[in-house]
């Protein structure tokens, strides 16, 4: 659908923003919170208790120079 200004607009989203629960994980939930958006995939794996995981993915898809999932 449209959203303002004729932009893309978010729609399906039944979740409220995600938050980490310290102050070091914010880089990790907006990486990986990005890549779910981009490719239409529920947010309910980005948690707090996976952080290490997706820290470990994004790190290794960089490393690996690879950025899709």
């Amino acid at each position: 659908t449209e959203g303002p200004a004729g932009r893309r607009a978010l729609t399906g989203l039944t979740e409220g923003p995600l938050r980490q629960t310290n102050g070091v994980d914010c880089g990790v939930f907006l990486c990986a919170t990005a890549l779910h958006l981009a490719f239409n995939a529920k947010l309910d794996t980005v948690t707090q208790q996976t952080a290490d995981y997706w820290r470990k993915r994004i790190a290794a898809k960089l490393l690996d120079s690879q950025l899709l999932v």
